[in-house]
């Protein structure tokens, strides 16, 4: 009988033909991965997954709005909850002080509301069009999955850090459990005896990449779902985890025992305990609308102090580092507060009841919570890569497909409106990314040709605070170069811009200070631009050493020493802070 139900399912699947849309949707979620490989640096490579997920969320949206399909009741709450969840972000962006910060995100996070907004919109097309897309990524995911694991062989045989395609290995992690579930779900393309074997290459390929949580998950999925349902016996269970589990050390001990050794010291949780502490009296300072999505830069900035430096180490942000406090509950309360964590809350408790309303899940459906409970377990240690993001808005949406009371109902009238705003919304993310991505990484060889680009750039956003941050940085080695006017000063005027459109941007503040400094410009002016970056960031410790400097060769000697202690706070925990003490201290020396 089962063998009959199989075949019948087997065959009801050949005989499904997914639409363009459908498969333009997967294939567009799964283009990050692909354009990540292509970036020469994280943060543009980030810039391109962003890029991805903007288009996912046009051709979700497009595909809502041309072939609209009924929602059932029952997809209403969580739609409705999320939704709300939503409309709360967006006033939380409003009142953050970030300005268009809070709805593209930060550097090499970009977890904003557009991001938000786009990932919202693949997960409703994949809720409504379940059976095809489900179809094409249970088609693509033994592939994407062989491709990880070869990526993986290559640096484990030529001693790179195991990381796949993605620039982290817990990313990597992030990636597989989201696939994982989906290979051998299509017996005509995946067979069984096959599909185990890419599982268990997955398992010693996450493990040896030293993603301890994501191994843990596909060691607890692998045995729930691979070996206890299809084992004829108790010796063959016990057989199959012992395999998996001896794999899954075996990849560990090989390639990562450095880092699990690791693990158990204390020091290891050093940098998570202080983000989560930043994170905790950022909360309190504004625990009702939070400080705008991926807020974590400016929220974590404002409460690190120079008496919490001087009491122990304090978390060092970086531009193109930390944004994230690597817990995806943290993100969530700093980002909208209180608010907006409630109703998070309230929109899983909806998905989770859609959950048990399907008392017969498709195995689809069952790979899709699974691939969702393990991502969501990886995320309580970690951040969300935005080149899987597009990816995770597909499994959500499959999750919640089922066909129990399939087309009774039209959706909500608060939903009819919602593809259209959120097609707007993941366009304006795509066009953001476009205008960013050729600027991406100034430098004394790049910048003089592009300066005068990245200014129009930046004038026709206007409202792209980091996109005038960039802008400053080309013309900067512009006016260094002779070819921008050093009499009209380019830069400090899109500095000056960068600083007033994201109010709590430390470096964007920072980089006005630099630049006056650079000009010579009065006292007082400097003086009153470093005032402005300590307002944000009292705990600065590179804008600590470079007052110190500035102040030495003013002559102010006594007010560079108080400045040069503060820095030395956090001596030895950043190259950049390092280097700028060294000059300091020759200044002060002169």
């Amino acid at each position: 009988m089962q063998r009959g139900r199989a075949a019948g399912s087997a065959a009801r699947r050949r005989q499904l033909r997914p639409s363009a849309s459908a498969v333009a949707l997967v294939a567009s979620c799964l283009s990050g991965l692909a354009l990540s490989v292509l970036a020469s640096s994280q943060v543009l490579a980030v810039d391109l997954a962003a890029l991805a997920l903007g288009l996912a969320g046009v051709i979700g949206a497009t595909t809502a709005l041309l072939r609209p399909k009924a929602l059932t009741r029952s997809m209403s709450g969580p739609i409705l909850a999320w939704l709300a969840f939503m409309g709360w972000a967006l006033v939380s962006a409003l009142a953050s002080g970030r300005g268009w910060s809070a709805f593209v995100g930060e550097p090499t996070n970009l977890w904003g509301l557009l991001s938000l907004a786009a990932a919202t919109a693949v997960a409703a097309t994949a809720a409504s069009w379940s059976e095809e897309v489900g179809a094409v990524l249970s088609a693509v995911a033994p592939a994407v999955i062989v491709v990880e694991l070869a990526i993986v062989f290559s640096q484990a045989a030529t001693g790179q850090p195991i990381r796949g395609s993605l620039p982290n290995s817990t990313y990597l992690g992030e990636l597989v459990v989201l696939l994982v579930p989906f290979v051998g779900l299509r017996s005509d393309r995946t067979r069984s005896k096959a599909a185990d074997a890419l599982a268990v290459g997955a398992i010693a390929a996450v493990a040896a990449s030293s993603a301890r949580v994501a191994t843990l998950s596909l060691l607890a999925w692998f045995v729930a779902e691979r070996v206890w349902r299809r084992a004829r016996t108790a010796r063959e269970r016990y057989a199959a985890a012992a395999v998996a589990a001896a794999v899954a050390v075996g990849g560990a001990m090989v390639f990562a025992r450095d880092e699990i050794a690791a693990t158990f010291a204390a020091s290891t949780w050093t940098e998570r305990l202080l983000m989560w502490s930043d994170a905790w009296r950022a909360m309190l300072a504004r625990p009702v609308v939070g400080y705008g999505p991926d807020g974590f830069i400016g929220a974590g900035a404002s409460v690190s102090t120079v008496e919490r430096m001087q009491q122990g180490p304090v978390l060092l942000y970086h531009l193109y580092g930390t944004a994230d406090p690597h817990n995806v509950v943290v993100w969530v309360g700093v980002s909208a507060g209180v608010v907006g964590l409630s109703l998070v809350v309230l929109t899983l408790v909806h998905v989770v009841r859609r959950w048990r309303e399907n008392a017969e899940h498709s195995e689809q459906s069952k790979a899709a919570v699974w691939a969702l409970c393990m991502t969501a377990a990886t995320l309580l240690t970690a951040p969300a890569a935005m080149q899987i993001a597009p990816i995770l808005g597909l499994v959500l949406g499959l999750s919640l497909s089922g066909a129990r009371g399939a087309g009774e109902h039209g959706h909500p009238n608060v939903v009819k409106w919602a593809p259209a705003v959120l097609g707007v919304m993941s366009a304006a993310l795509v066009a953001s990314m476009l205008l960013r991505i050729p600027f991406e990484e100034p430098s004394q060889s790049r910048s003089p040709r592009l300066a005068h680009a990245a200014l129009r750039a930046a004038e026709a956003a206007r409202l792209d605070p980091y996109l005038w941050y960039l802008a400053s940085q080309h013309l900067g080695w512009a006016v260094r170069a002779g070819t921008a006017s050093f009499d009209e000063r380019p830069d400090l005027r899109a500095a000056e811009n960068a600083a007033a459109l994201d109010r709590r941007n430390p470096f964007f503040a920072l980089e006005v200070a630099r630049t006056l400094a650079f000009y010579g410009a009065a006292g007082s002016e400097v003086d009153a631009a470093y005032a402005e970056v300590f307002r944000r960031w009292p705990a600065f410790p590179l804008a600590h050493a470079e007052r110190a400097y500035w102040l030495a060769k003013s002559g102010r000697v006594r007010e560079a020493a108080r400045e040069l202690a503060m820095a030395r706070l956090c001596s030895g925990e950043c190259a950049d802070v390092e280097a700028a003490i060294r000059a300091a201290e020759r200044a002060l020396q002169e």
